[in-house]
């Protein structure tokens, strides 16, 4: 695996995206060894014999053995045969409901700001405005702080590099997600993944930023800067993307009381910590976690209403424009638990800017989905 591979990257994915750690039938991934599949020849021609008939002579017809559909039709489409759906599969179904709805657009005549909307009813309605920094110079002064965070790379490698993929062990430790307890909130947060990546991909092509390798030969990343363009940071989106829709998932299953409070304060600050340990490694600007942070807070957010977990989801604009001193900053969000807002990705400011209007579309895989990740957090166990 070449350094570049990163959870920007759809190449460190390989192993996720067939969840073939999970399965435990050699066949469960639709490859089965060589040996495998000539016993499983050899098992059929040995035992399979002549078809079976009735009495009276008549062969036995085939049919489904399943029940699938009343009086033995075939079904209609129903969110109940999500269920029925492997896991890799329905993240693909989330990822295509959500994305199905959004449109993205350049905002005004210049080529520094994007709407993302969504579609529902024959209106728009829009999720973010994300502006991208102007001018060469701005990110030229970031670049100087980058450079600074380099003295951070000793303490922080191990973090770096178990930070490339899906940080499920550092979630982990702080919200107990073991495979055994919370197979369908995994799964949900591979697709919320999924989604948002996909979003990142889209704005990073829209808004290019060189990485900051391109701007001083002084900064050196311990780590190959990803094949793609910087801003916005996709482990500071899809972290606070995580950190958000986790909180919002256990605030609204559980009866933790107050120690959800610290839940949640614990979970935005390890989102903080990785986002930050992109800038360590020298292949991000602050500036990028900035953005990434606003990001991932509302795709967040729109992720749990349309699955019904949360309403509403709020609207922000990140422009640059109106914040002075950027070019010199640090990523320096403002977290506060138990708030409607619990984060400000800049130091008190950035607050939303308004609700987000609902939608009658259906999103069943995403419903489905979230309602077996909700179980986890509410019952003691299934019957």
């Amino acid at each position: 695996m070449s350094r570049s591979d990163s959870w920007d990257s759809w190449d460190s994915w390989d192993s996720w995206d067939s969840w073939a750690s999970w399965n435990q039938s050699s066949r469960a991934s639709g490859a089965p060894s060589g040996m495998s599949a000539e016993a499983l020849t050899r098992s059929r021609e040995g035992h399979v014999g002549l078809p079976h008939r009735k009495p009276g002579g008549a062969l036995v017809a085939p049919g489904l053995i399943r029940s699938w559909g009343a009086g033995g039709n075939l079904p209609a489409s129903d969110p109940r045969l999500v269920s029925r759906i492997g896991s890799d599969v329905r993240i693909q179904l989330v990822t295509a409901e959500l994305l199905e709805e959004l449109l993205f657009e350049p905002l005004g005549a210049t080529p520094n700001a994007v709407r993302v909307q969504h579609r529902s009813d024959n209106t728009r309605a829009t999720v973010i405005e994300l502006h991208r920094p102007a001018t060469k110079a701005f990110f030229e002064s970031q670049a100087m702080r980058v450079e600074s965070w380099a003295s951070l790379r000793a303490e922080r490698i191990p973090e770096i590099l178990t930070q490339l993929g899906p940080q499920f062990d550092y979630w982990s430790s702080i919200a107990n997600l073991n495979p055994a307890y919370t197979p369908y909130t995994r799964e949900l947060i591979m697709a919320a993944m999924s989604f948002t990546s996909t979003v990142v991909q889209r704005l990073k092509y829209m808004l290019p930023v060189p990485r900051p390798a391109d701007f001083s030969s002084r900064i050196q990343p311990v780590i190959d800067a990803p094949a793609f363009f910087a801003y916005p940071s996709g482990h500071a989106t899809q972290a606070f993307m995580v950190a958000r829709l986790l909180s919002l998932l256990i605030q609204q299953c559980s009866s933790g009381g107050d120690a959800l409070l610290e839940l949640e304060a614990q979970l935005f600050r390890q989102a903080e910590r990785i986002a930050t340990n992109r800038v360590v490694a020298g292949v991000h600007f602050p500036i990028d976690s900035t953005a990434g942070c606003a990001l991932g807070l509302t795709l967040a957010e729109l992720i749990a209403t349309r699955g019904r977990l949360a309403q509403p989801s709020l609207v922000r604009s990140f422009d640059t424009t109106v914040f002075a001193g950027l070019e010199t900053a640090d990523f320096e969000p403002i977290v506060n638990p138990g708030a409607p807002v619990p984060v400000q990705p800049i130091k008190g400011k950035c607050n939303p800017t308004g609700v987000a209007s609902g939608t009658s579309k259906s999103f069943a895989a995403l419903f489905w989905l979230m309602t077996q990740a909700k179980r986890e957090w509410q019952a003691d166990g299934y019957l």
